[in-house]
């Protein structure tokens, strides 16, 4: 049998993936069904490391130990395409020694790939908040890049270079979603709001109790015979002491009232999906359960933790249903003026998910020139 993959156009992944984060696996599952006529390289010590949507379609390059240099030279060799995909690649590393040193790698990186005659793309990526000489470096690894594909206008405008295109997050390339409008319980019938939360916000130590105070006080406040609340959290891990479980555990405890409250851990990305879909109503503080949810058609209530979240919010035209973590005060009122307009609400939501779903053709469109 021949081996179509010696075929296939070479092409190595840089960004974020698996270890518990489903929020991250969108990026990989994604890349790969986009990429799919590409033999896909990526940085990983296994395939225990990857969500299991994933494997199979990836070539996973051992990063355990020093040795492995020989197999990533050969590997860059090889590879005609160098792309980086999914969330925000130029950033600072916060509370590291040299926080700038993913700015620097991603400059030699990409000087090196030019040398060697390789394409360079940035897919669905997006900047945080930089200035001075971290913009700086941020710019020159983009300018030595063949093409910018940003999730946001506001990325777009930070990096301030032409010639970069915005479509929707690279999380429309999923095969899972199942849009549908979006209506009322029937009498009888509990209304189900699905609430994703995260202890890593910014000053965590100081944020995340108001998080989870504001959260507890909103469920206490509806009337259990007619709500029920659904935890998702998005990041399970055994690395991380403080994931989404645990802050999710953090506020369940807090719940005084009788309102029916259970903590859901998804079996996988797809399920996630799906389940996202079936809300009536998406709480989201992580970015992705308000992309996932609203593609899926849900109406979003967005807790704007990072400008990122407040972004996707504008670039759908549906600010109104956004609040930043500094105004949790305006979340019952909010989710009030949702759920009482909840028709309308969800038209736009339906509206904002077909529009984002056609813009697929874009991607693939992008994809056909390098195969």
């Amino acid at each position: 049998m021949t081996d179509t993959s010696e075929h296939k156009p070479s092409t190595i992944l840089l960004g974020s993936y698996g270890r518990g984060n489903l929020g991250d696996d969108v990026f990989l599952v994604a890349a790969s069904q986009l990429f799919a006529n590409h033999k896909l390289y990526i940085n990983s010590a296994d395939d225990s490391l990857l969500p299991e949507s994933a494997k199979g379609l990836v070539t996973t390059i051992s990063t355990t130990n020093a040795g492995d240099l020989l197999k990533k030279l050969k590997v860059f060799m090889e590879v005609k395409n160098v792309v980086y995909f999914g969330g925000d690649v130029w950033v600072e590393l916060y509370g590291d020694r040299f926080p700038r040193q993913s700015l620097y790698k991603m400059v030699i990186l990409n000087a090196l790939a030019r040398l060697f005659g390789k394409k360079i793309h940035y897919i669905g990526t997006g900047i945080g908040r930089l200035s001075g000489w971290s913009l700086l470096l941020a710019r020159v690894s983009a300018r030595l890049s063949h093409t910018i594909i940003s999730r946001e206008r506001r990325s777009a405008e930070v990096l301030g270079l032409g010639g970069i295109d915005v479509l929707p997050d690279l999380a429309i390339n999923l095969p899972y979603y199942r849009p549908k409008l979006h209506t009322l319980p029937k009498e009888g019938e509990r209304f189900v709001i699905g609430i994703s939360l995260l202890y890593h916000l910014p000053d965590p130590e100081q944020n995340f109790p108001k998080l989870a105070d504001a959260i507890a006080a909103f469920i206490d406040s509806l009337a259990p015979d007619r709500f029920k609340v659904v935890l998702l959290p998005m990041l399970v891990s055994e690395r991380e002491s403080n994931d989404d479980l645990w802050a999710s555990k953090r506020v369940l405890e807090k719940v005084k009232s009788a309102v029916p409250v259970e903590i859901y851990q998804a079996k996988g990305l797809e399920d996630m999906v799906q389940t996202l879909g079936s809300f009536h109503v998406v709480i989201g503080t992580r970015l992705h359960a308000n992309i996932l949810g609203t593609f899926n058609a849900t109406p979003c209530l967005g807790i704007a933790y990072r400008a990122k979240v407040s972004s996707f919010f504008r670039d759908n035209e549906l600010s109104e249903y956004c609040i930043d973590l500094d105004g949790l005060s305006e979340l019952a009122a909010t989710f009030q003026l949702m759920y009482d307009q909840y028709d309308h609400v969800a038209q736009k939501f339906f509206n904002a998910s077909t529009k984002n779903l056609a813009q697929k053709e874009a991607y693939q469109a992008f994809v056909a020139q390098y195969e």
